[in-house]
């Protein structure tokens, strides 16, 4: 799948995704119509993961990707609803972070946010972090997939970086115990005291088997899986 950029070129997104398809090699999608769509309720590095995620599966189809500017985590829900009314968005994939919270309270504030959006809708699967609901809104029918960054690892908080350390360590052999400590177990704090082997750890996630990824990043797989499907 190839990642076509919803958001104006001055924003964040846009200048992160123009930046690492560059120096990754991996084509961004033009502006053709799309069925599907990522939002990143957190940013970055969500959105670079999502790049090349996204790049192990198909590339013949598009797939948009934003980030609101508006709310973070669940309140970004409201702002990709209005993706469904615009360009007819059937399957919206929201990526968020679970930070301190338990997946129930984060998936129960998702479903508030859709009630809010005026959305009924049916829950379809549930696998961990990640669930889908079937909904309807205004007579047009949309598939909403919420998938939770997160692993169960003993750190202080839940994110993307939960994955990412786990694929330093355990494909590139880095050892990053010592810098967990120093940063209480923050895996944001350790992400960002490693930025000078993120670009290398993009690289080999680039030529990482699907069978270390759906480790990995089980529920990210397993939701653009489903996105790849329709």
């Amino acid at each position: 799948m190839r990642l076509a950029v919803l958001t104006p070129p001055g924003w964040g997104i846009s200048r992160s995704l123009a930046r690492w398809s560059r120096r990754l090699k991996i084509p961004l999608g033009g502006s053709q119509p799309i069925e599907s769509a990522i939002t990143v309720g957190d940013g970055s590095p969500d959105d670079i993961v999502c790049l090349v995620l996204c790049h192990k599966f198909d590339g013949r189809k598009v797939v948009g990707i934003n980030k609101p500017q508006e709310g973070r985590g669940a309140s970004s829900i409201s702002a990709a609803l209005r993706l469904t009314e615009g360009v007819r968005v059937k399957n919206l994939m929201v990526v968020l972070d679970q930070e301190g919270d338990k997946l129930e309270e984060i998936f129960g504030r998702a479903e508030r946010k859709l009630h809010e959006s005026g959305v009924k809708f049916e829950i379809g699967v549930e696998e961990g972090r990640v669930r889908t609901y079937n909904c309807i809104r205004a007579h047009r029918e949309f598939r909403t997939l919420v998938v939770v960054n997160g692993l169960d690892k003993p750190y202080s908080i839940h994110t993307i970086e939960d994955h990412l350390l786990e694929f330093s360590e355990r494909v590139l052999g880095e050892n990053v115990g010592d810098v967990l400590d120093a940063s209480n177990k923050n895996p944001k704090e350790v992400w960002e005291k490693l930025k000078d082997k993120h670009e290398a750890v993009y690289s080999r996630l680039l030529e990482a088997e699907d069978k270390d990824l759906e480790q990995i990043f089980p529920q990210h797989m397993r939701a653009l899986g489903m996105l790849q499907e329709r």
